[in-house]
Parts: structure tokens; sequence; C-alpha cells
């Protein structure tokens, strides 16, 4: 004879069908666990054998930094894209251009004292007898 589906033997499915999925997943919670345990003691070995203590200093040294940004090599481009390109290097230039012609005398001298000159602006004005 089959069994008849009342209230009770439903509600006691329900729970038993609760208790399965509740240790299923403490179980998956404590392999979780365990397999976090032996990635972090995998790493501490290659810490080990590389001798690097941080996983960032071990990422920096794995992964060359690549240069981001500009035009890719060979790209083509048009002439009036060109045009745009040469006129804004002219527009930077002449800016460039007006603010050096602002500068004092003695901030001539302190560039051209950094770039390896020997000699002041002020010391080629004078005369040498």
């Amino acid at each position: 004879m089959a069994k008849r589906l009342s209230p009770e033997n439903i509600g006691a499915a329900l729970g038993q069908l609760a208790n399965r999925i509740d240790a299923w997943k403490r179980q998956r919670d404590d392999l979780i666990e365990e397999g976090e345990r032996l990635a972090n003691v995998a790493l501490e070995f290659v810490h080990d054998l590389r001798g690097t203590t941080t996983p960032a200093a071990a990422r920096a040294a794995a992964v060359p930094r690549k240069r981001k940004g500009g035009r890719p090599k060979g790209m083509k481009m048009s002439e009036e894209t060109r045009a745009k390109l040469r006129e804004a290097w002219k527009r930077r230039k002449a800016a460039q251009a007006a603010a050096d012609r602002t500068k004092t005398t003695d901030e001539r001298a302190r560039v051209r004292s950094r770039t390896g000159r020997t000699r002041s602006a002020r010391a080629s004005k004078r005369k040498v007898d």
C-alpha cells in the first residue's frame, strides 16, 4: 500500500531535506576552509623558493609592466589628423617660448645651471679684462 501524504509526513520530509542541505553546506564550508589553508601553505612554499615575502612583491616580480597609451606602431594617420597634430605641437611650442620670454635673467641662469652650462647669465654679461 502506498504511503499517504499527510501534513505530518510532508513536514518530516521537508525537515529531513533541510537537515541534508545544512549538512552539505557545512561540508562545503569545511572543504573551502581546507582548500584555502592548503593554498596558503603552497603560497608560502612558493615565496620561500622565490625569496619574496609578500604576495604583492611576487606579483610585481612575475608580471613585467607595460607602457600604456599612445598610438600603435605602424598605424596610418590621415593627412588631416597629421595636420592637426602638427598645429597642436606648434601651439605648445609657441606657448613654451612665450613662457621662456617672461622669465627673468636669474630664472634663466638657474635653468641653464641645471642643464650643465658652466657660465651663468650674469657671468656672460660681465666683461673679462
